[in-house]
């Protein structure tokens, strides 16, 4: 180990171990500003640079650049250049610092440096400052060619707090007061797996540990401790890192706001004690479907363990969202890191990215824009047709990623065909048997949702399209259906979600039409000055790219989603470089600094608010893991079950007409 921030966290574990220091904390702090040196090298060679602040791998801020230019360090006498920063900051940080080829913030860039260090070893610290032997990138410029040796990094640490770590500190106070506290032990269970108690659970101290029961064969980080030891490939216990939880982390908020499944928690530290917060029952019994529950507008049904003043409300869930967005910034980037990996057969780790699967994977990705981490699990092949008359039938092979299905008339190669076509999961409606005419062929029925069907919930959805595929044989055929029933549920589920969102709330629709800017974009422009701006974004028509500066998809959104949501809470910019419409779409801008102008003088507005946000962001946080650490918690119906049903069905039909019996309304 020569790194210096590898050094300086070995240091960390030996202080974890002789101090008890809890790093889970993720205590937070406010850095005022940057000192960066200029000695006689950058007096004579200026410097054009940027930088970037991360908190647990997510951007939390880069550094402002007025008309495209990059900051300047040198060019002048000896001194030192100051960059006003005042950044909240939390667990692990890493400051990155890059040299641009000119004075344009666009040109080309290089890291020149970088350190890395975790804010719970400097609690009481007005400054952080590394010299040059701590620093990466330059600690072995021993010739002193890149800077001079008295070169050092200079954090200065505000006294006073800002606003969202009062937010939070008011949260805890008010959990304190109306919450049920409870000491428990290594092993105790802290909440039951798709646990329906309605019940928030915050750690006050200690350790606890989310574990998953999988039903997966092959996951991207491998195999566990237990399928180690015992060989059962079939089923195993799964702790993820980023489910591993400190003081002051809060679960259970899937099932208070929205009744989603969550994972069991238990105890990992010797001992934790945890604060209870319990949905009122009478709020439970009002609220008698799913989106009575989530689309409620009523402040007295957002009471929790009898807290019921406005006032209260406001303040506890004003410190909840960033309390939520602090964690799903983290887990959005641990699964991204995740998807990411690949897990290899043998064949596979040989031949790498000459392997045909992956070249024509990662081909899809770039033509189609698809989000980095997508993964290419099947590859079928058949004769395909389109709903419209006449259509001709086509060889092809169907390319099944985890949110998109690819039709590929190119049959045989690493290259996807120029008129190959993509269809994301959204659309996915309907599959089912063709007929006993047509043993081996199925039909898929697609649609899309939009604005006007919030009005009329219960309407069907409208089918825009429908395509049927012929297969070779009947397992082929079975395998397909398999795929696409499983494609037709998550649909059916997001689709559930979006004609519920939390921002579809009456009180919110007004909030929007009076604060929001509204950007109406074509196919492949960009909406404008993000890094400006603090802001929420709400697709209310069509696709958004959501692109890092590399021009890579780093997620798409659709109708009725959002994003910026984590960032808008911790009131910093979005990590996002550009956000680009992959169609017509039209999608609203909420401003910081202009909702809370709005609503400065209306708490119950303001509860209303921060309660629909910490709605959504719970949404994300838990879709995400869902995605991520598939198990038994999550489960609607495996993989396996679907195929069974699916020939219990044939058997019910005649016994050579595939898989019969109806189709899969998801």
């Amino acid at each position: 180990v020569d790194s210096p921030s590898q050094v300086r966290y070995l240091h960390y574990l030996e202080a974890m171990l002789y101090t008890g220091i809890n790093v889970l904390a993720n205590s937070k702090m406010v850095l005022a500003t940057l000192r960066i040196p200029v000695g006689p090298i950058q007096a004579v060679n200026a410097w054009y640079i940027s930088f970037e602040i991360k908190c647990m791998r997510a951007v939390v801020m880069r550094s402002q650049h007025s008309d495209d230019q990059c900051l300047l360090v040198g060019g002048q006498k000896s001194g030192e250049v100051v960059f006003n920063l005042d950044a909240v900051i939390w667990g692990d940080v890493r400051i990155d610092i890059y040299r641009h080829s000119n004075r344009q913030f666009s040109s080309s860039r290089k890291l020149a440096m970088y350190v890395c260090f975790n804010t719970s070893f400097y609690h009481d610290a007005t400054q952080i400052r590394f010299k040059k032997s701590k620093i990466d990138g330059i600690k072995f410029d021993r010739q002193h060619k890149l800077v001079d040796a008295s070169f050092y990094i200079q954090l200065d640490v505000a006294i006073e707090p800002r606003d969202i770590m009062t937010y939070e500190d008011e949260f805890k106070n008010l959990a304190k007061k109306y919450g049920k506290t409870k000491q428990l032990r290594c092993g105790d269970e802290v909440m039951k797996q798709r646990n329906k108690d309605q019940k928030l659970v915050i750690v006050k101290s200690g350790i606890i540990e989310g574990y998953i029961e999988e039903d997966v064969n092959r996951h991207p980080l491998g195999c566990t401790v237990d399928q180690l030891v015992s060989g059962d490939q079939a089923s195993c216990v799964r702790i993820p890192t980023v489910c591993i939880r400190g003081s002051d982390a809060v679960i259970g908020g899937g099932q208070v706001f929205l009744q989603l499944p969550n994972m069991a928690y238990r105890v990992r530290s010797q001992h934790a004690e945890i604060v209870e917060m319990q949905k009122e029952a009478a709020v439970r019994r009002q609220n008698t479907t799913m989106r009575d529950f989530v689309l409620t507008d009523r402040i007295e049904d957002m009471n929790i363990s009898g807290m019921k003043d406005p006032a209260e409300l406001s303040m506890f869930y004003q410190g909840l969202s960033i309390n939520l967005a602090s964690y799903l910034s983290r887990v959005r980037q641990e699964a991204t890191r995740i998807g990411c990996l690949r897990s290899l057969t043998d064949e596979q780790a040989i031949l790498q990215d000459t392997n045909e699967e992956t070249k024509l994977a990662i081909e899809a990705i770039r033509h189609f824009r698809l989000p980095m981490n997508e993964k290419l699990g099947f590859i079928i092949k058949c004769v395909g047709q389109s709903g419209v008359k006449n259509q001709r039938s086509t060889m092809m092979r169907l390319l099944f990623f985890d949110n998109y299905l690819i039709l590929d008339p190119a049959f045989f190669g690493p290259e996807l065909s120029p008129a190959s076509e993509a269809i994301r999961l959204g659309k996915f409606y309907t599959v089912s048997p063709v007929g006993p005419s047509k043993p081996f062929s199925l039909n898929l029925q697609l649609c899309e949702i939009s604005c006007d069907d919030e009005k009329n919930f219960k309407k069907p959805v409208p089918v825009t399209a429908e395509m049927e595929f012929s297969f070779e044989n009947q397992a082929t055929c079975y395998e397909a259906y398999n795929q696409m029933s499983v494609m037709c549920s998550k649909a059916q589920r997001i689709r559930t979600h979006q004609r519920m969102s939390p921002f579809a709330k009456q009180s919110m629709k007004y909030l929007f039409s009076n604060a929001a800017t509204e950007h109406d974009l074509q196919k492949g422009e960009c909406i404008p000055n993000m890094s400006r701006h603090c802001s929420l974004y709400l697709v209310r028509m069509g696709e958004i790219c959501l692109l890092t500066r590399e021009g890579e998809v780093m997620r798409s959104v659709c109708y009725g989603e959002c994003f910026g949501q984590e960032f808008f809470a911790l009131s910093i910019t979005s990590d996002v470089d550009r956000a680009v419409a992959n169609t017509h779409s039209v999608v609203l801008q909420l401003q910081r600094d202009i909702l809370e102008e709005t609503i400065k003088d209306d708490v119950e507005a303001t509860a209303r608010f921060f309660h629909s946000l910490c709605q959504v962001i719970e949404k994300d946080s838990n879709d995400v893991l869902q995605g991520t650490f598939p198990g038994t918690w999550n489960k609607v119906m495996s993989d396996k079950e679907v195929f069974s049903a699916a020939q219990a069905a044939t058997k019910s039909s005649n016994s050579a007409s595939g898989p019969g019996g109806g189709g899969n309304n998801a």
